[in-house]
């Protein structure tokens, strides 16, 4: 298999969570998940841009995503990733949710304590959080589905392309007035 085939392969593996981690900021706004509260340190837990509905609807979005996979693959009968019943496909695609904005979660806990201001980007980490979560949490959780379809070329692969995709995605949120800064 050629590399354009992997890059494919790469990208429709990981659309869940890119659904997941780009549209937490469209579907988000009401309660911060950390209530709030400030931690320890005096500062906020995670801020105002991590919100309950921002988080689960993002998920619900992902999970929505994969079962389309799903039935994209069953329709063109297609041995793929996604192979699976909608209702599995389902579950699947909100724990794959979960598992990226996990990770933005855990990056946005980082920058509170680092004093970063809401919406300020640290190369590389904003990027990636959620890539890595996703992975991380996808081994542990979905282990045999991981070694067979996350191989260590996607998982590279995976780490090559999101940076630029990242970029142009927090650009349109920016331009739709989602963001405030574009980078």
């Amino acid at each position: 298999m050629g590399l354009l085939h992997e890059i494919l392969i790469t990208l429709w593996i990981m659309l869940p969570p890119y659904v997941a981690n780009g549209s937490a900021v469209v579907v988000g706004g009401g309660m911060p998940i950390d209530f709030r509260k400030n931690f320890i340190d005096g500062r906020r837990i995670l801020g105002d841009g991590k919100t309950w509905r921002g988080f689960l609807g993002a998920s619900l979005i992902a999970g929505a995503v994969l079962t389309v996979q799903s039935l994209i693959e069953s329709c063109l009968k297609i041995h793929g990733p996604y192979s699976i019943s909608p209702y599995i496909a389902f579950f699947l695609g909100v724990s794959f949710g979960v598992f990226a904005l996990l990770g933005d979660l855990s990056e946005s806990f980082i920058k509170r304590r680092l004093n970063i201001e809401r919406g300020r980007s640290v190369p590389v980490a904003d990027q990636l959080d959620f890539v890595l979560s996703f992975i991380l949490l996808t081994y542990i959780f979905y282990r045999e589905w991981a070694i067979t379809w996350l191989t260590p070329e996607r998982v590279l692969i995976a780490y090559l392309i999101t940076p630029p995709l990242h970029i142009i995605t927090n650009f349109l949120a920016y331009i739709l007035g989602k963001k405030e800064v574009p980078w």
